[in-house]
């Protein structure tokens, strides 16, 4: 049950006395004079401390604690005591005691409910207004938490989608992915932009790849021979793309590496070949080029005639016939692929 926080003031709520109890006010400035003004040095002041109303000048809150028993004499108003009603026996009329209510000096009394707890001062009211904002602002901050943390973990769950930038400054991982250094990737990159706009193989546009992206799908599928589910996955793409990319570019590439360099130069004569000719091979020395067969394992052809013409009865699988042509000195490099593919049937 809250007391009066002024020194030498014992009222209560809900006591004998005719005076409220008001609220600290919320704002600073005015909290700290009033709880100077009151000079409690035994303690200081809370939440629950309240100042009765016969500490201000016509019990008015507006007014301030001014009113203390250290500043003047006072004497707080008391309740009058009730006094029965004397029956004259002559009239049976009702008398009242020499003191009555007429004689009473209102200035200074405050109306008492029946419960304690309906006295609520102007400053209760002040108080629940920013309080019901506070908890308002205090909802939305937490929704808006809750839509925060959703974000983050639906983006943690997301793998992020690979790119050249990933790998351009690794020289290590550039050999890995495409087997060229950053620099003869570059080239490529460089050449590839003067003969774009591409005809896609699909015979759509892919926009959501940048050029070295898509160069990079391609070199990737060429020199690890990943899955083009596996592609689609690591680059957050669809089987279908990675495909119209793959094709595409091999044909550019192509007609860049063959076209632009290996059938322009050819096999070199056996003059230029015995100036750089290796060690390992100097007891061949008329030699120009080392010759192989290989076969590519491919996917199976769609076409029935196509699948008999790559199924190799040595691999027991379908693949792609080959025939490479190196120099000796290692320069040039021929490569006669016999494949069975629609798109690139010729020699």
């Amino acid at each position: 049950m809250p007391y009066c926080f002024a020194y030498g003031c014992s009222h209560i709520t809900g006591g004998k006395q005719h005076c409220s109890l008001f609220r600290f006010p919320i704002d600073a400035q005015k909290r700290k004079k009033w709880v100077e003004r009151c000079r409690r040095a035994d303690r200081d002041w809370n939440d629950n401390d309240r100042i009765c109303s016969c500490h201000f000048l016509d019990g008015k809150k507006e007014n301030g604690p001014t009113i203390f028993s250290f500043s003047k004499t006072l004497s707080f108003p008391e309740a009058p005591t009730r006094k029965r009603l004397k029956k004259s026996k002559e009239d049976g009329t009702a008398e009242v005691d020499e003191q009555s209510t007429s004689s009473i000096d209102h200035r200074n009394c405050f109306p008492i409910h029946d419960h304690s707890y309906y006295m609520t001062s102007d400053d209760d009211v002040e108080a629940s207004i920013p309080a019901q904002k506070q908890i308002s602002a205090v909802e939305k901050l937490e929704n808006q938490v809750k839509e925060l943390q959703e974000e983050i973990k639906n983006l943690r769950m997301r793998k992020p989608k690979m790119t050249v930038g990933d790998i351009l400054e690794d020289s290590e991982k550039m050999l890995l992915y495409t087997s060229f250094p950053t620099d003869v990737f570059n080239v490529i990159v460089q050449i590839l932009k003067r003969m774009a706009p591409f005809n896609y193989y699909a015979g759509w546009e892919v926009t959501c790849f940048s050029l070295e992206d898509q160069l990079l799908i391609c070199l990737m599928k060429l020199r690890l021979n990943f899955r083009d589910l596996d592609l689609a996955v690591r680059f957050g793409t669809s089987r279908s793309t990675i495909s119209n990319i793959i094709n595409t570019f091999i044909c550019a590439l192509h007609e860049i590496l063959f076209d632009g360099v290996l059938k322009a130069v050819g096999i070199p004569s056996q003059l230029k070949c015995k100036g750089s000719m290796p060690k390992s091979v100097a007891d061949f020395a008329s030699a120009r080029i080392a010759m192989d067969a290989t076969e590519i394992t491919q996917d199976i052809p769609s076409n029935m005639n196509s699948q008999s013409l790559t199924y190799s009865n040595y691999k027991s699988r379908h693949t792609v016939k080959a025939v490479t042509c190196v120099a000796p000195n290692g320069n040039s490099y021929l490569l006669l692929i016999y494949i069975l593919v629609p798109h690139l049937m010729q020699q």
